[in-house]
């Protein structure tokens, strides 16, 4: 896959992922604002329905009834001075009664009783009244009674004809019991599961009258007006309250799991399809190499062998058995050589299968190590091997042949890719042996450190195959070493690369 090709799409998910999350922000959004609404609606009609219950309360205290022998045809004015609700005293309570005159009652008080007769002015003045039930107020009774500073009035009174023996008054007061609303509003909230900081404010020709809030600190969000139809209209009462985010959070929690989910989901599709991509576009580039590598490594003693055969063919026309012997000879180590090749490829094919068994055996592993150290030494002339082992070697249960071709495979990877020393060190530690093959030459790029133990996994280096190899060697240590019970760990510093073996 071409990388212009592989950047784009890479581009392309990360412009989803983007997309998505941008999508479902919004969705949120939205449904934020909508719970939020829910509530602002639900929490007005709480308070609609509170005030109303407020005033209905309050009015089984402010509603009485009058009786008289005669019917009352006509009546100007009902006016109260000095009434007192929570005591119950009323004084110089007048009623006017067109061509009547007045009549006069003061300072009385109601004796526990819903009525009293007009007729009965004398013992009206000396006796006591509570009123404790309430009377159906009807249309043709009395129109509306308001409050106008501690005075009660008929404000829209018309000519009232043809009415009976029974006047019903209701008086409406100026102020109003915070501490009995909120309780009555708590209860309505609670009902509803609201859960808010809210204040209330009673105003009287906008001027303020008194206020009440449920939380220390000054509360700033939305207004609501009280829709009441006991409120004079003069007056209303307002509340100003602040929905708590957690609250329309829980409220809508479904939604936004739904949605949390959805991203997540969709994220990890595309986080998942970019990886398939990229392992792919890896997978490739190894095959690619691995196949150049094989190539060029088949190919030169392949054309190394033809070379021979065609001098014996050509240019050997003598039969001279010393050249004969020669190019015979230059063919047999190449054939060795490719066959060699080909048995590491069928052996690491074998290497994540069962087949493979490890036969142990108490070695020394000086003996071994030192034979290494000699070998490589001579192979390659320009570096320098020094090998350190501690002065009580002890013996290792390992199997001999594949723990040799582990320590090789690390030792050719330090004379390929390492500096001009290479360092072989056994130490013995409590438990286990550890084995350390260090070299002084550049350090390992850390984007393929996690890489390097992998299947035919190579140093990308374009199409320049200037070291030998096919990218089996490490990932054949790692496996052995795995056999054995132990582990390999890769250390890379500025111009240092460290191979630690930890065998027990």
């Amino acid at each position: 896959m071409e990388k212009q090709k592989f950047k784009l799409i890479g581009f392309l998910i990360i412009g989803m992922i983007l997309l998505t999350v941008f999508i479902q922000l919004y969705r949120n959004i939205q449904i934020y604002n909508t719970v939020k609404d829910q509530i602002r609606k639900e929490v007005q009609l709480s308070f609609d329905n509170s005030v109303e219950e407020y005033y209905a309360d309050k009015a089984k205290d402010d509603i009485f009834h009058i009786f008289g022998d005669e019917p009352i045809i006509e009546i100007d004015s009902v006016s109260l001075i000095n009434y007192d609700v929570k005591g119950k005293s009323i004084g110089d309570f007048k009623l006017v009664e067109k061509g009547n005159g007045n009549i006069k009652m003061s300072n009385w008080v109601m004796p526990k009783s819903d009525s009293f007769a007009l007729n009965d002015k004398e013992k009206l003045s000396e006796s006591e009244f509570v009123i404790d039930s309430i009377f159906n107020l009807k249309d043709h009774d009395i129109d509306h009674i308001s409050v106008i500073e501690q005075e009660f009035s008929l404000d829209s009174m018309h000519q009232i004809k043809d009415l009976t023996k029974k006047i019903i008054i209701s008086i409406v007061q100026d102020s109003i019991d915070f501490n009995l609303l909120q309780n009555i509003l708590t209860k309505e909230f609670g009902r509803r599961d609201l859960e808010l900081d809210y204040s209330l404010l009673h105003y009287k020709n906008d001027q303020l009258l008194g206020e009440l809030s449920n939380s220390e600190v000054s509360i700033k969000g939305d207004t609501l007006v009280a829709q009441s139809t006991f409120l004079p209209g003069n007056q209303y009462v307002s509340m100003v309250f602040n929905t708590k985010p957690i609250h329309v959070f829980k409220r809508g929690l479904v939604e936004f799991a739904v949605s949390l989910v959805f991203v997540i989901v969709i994220f990890w599709i595309l986080l998942y399809l970019y990886r398939v991509i990229k392992q792919q576009k890896e997978l490739s580039e190894i095959k690619n190499d691995l196949i150049s590598n094989i190539t060029h490594e088949f190919k030169t003693p392949i054309a190394t062998v033809l070379s021979a055969l065609e001098g014996i063919e050509k240019f050997n026309k003598t039969n001279d058995p010393e050249k004969t012997r020669k190019y015979l000879g230059i063919s047999n180590v190449q054939l060795k050589k490719l066959n060699s090749m080909v048995e590491k490829l069928l052996e690491t094919a074998t290497l994540d299968s069962e087949e493979l068994e490890m036969k142990k055996e108490n070695v020394d592993p000086s003996e071994i190590l030192f034979y290494l150290k000699e070998k490589y030494e001579a192979v390659a002339l320009d570096k320098k091997v020094i090998l350190e082992l501690p002065e009580q070697v002890e013996i290792m249960n390992v199997d001999p042949f594949h723990f040799e071709n582990a320590i090789s495979n690390l030792l050719d990877n330090a004379i390929k890719y390492g500096g001009d020393e290479i360092r072989l060190v056994l130490t013995q530690r409590l438990g286990y042996h550890e084995i350390l093959v260090t070299d002084n030459g550049g350090g390992l790029d850390s984007s393929h450190k996690e890489k390097i133990f992998e299947k035919f996994y190579r140093v990308p280096k374009g199409n320049l195959h200037d070291v030998k190899g096919f990218g089996i060697g490490l990932y054949y240590v790692k496996k052995i070493i795995a056999k054995h019970g132990g582990e390999i760990e890769l250390i890379t510093k500025a111009n240092r690369t460290d191979f630690k073996i930890k065998l027990s």
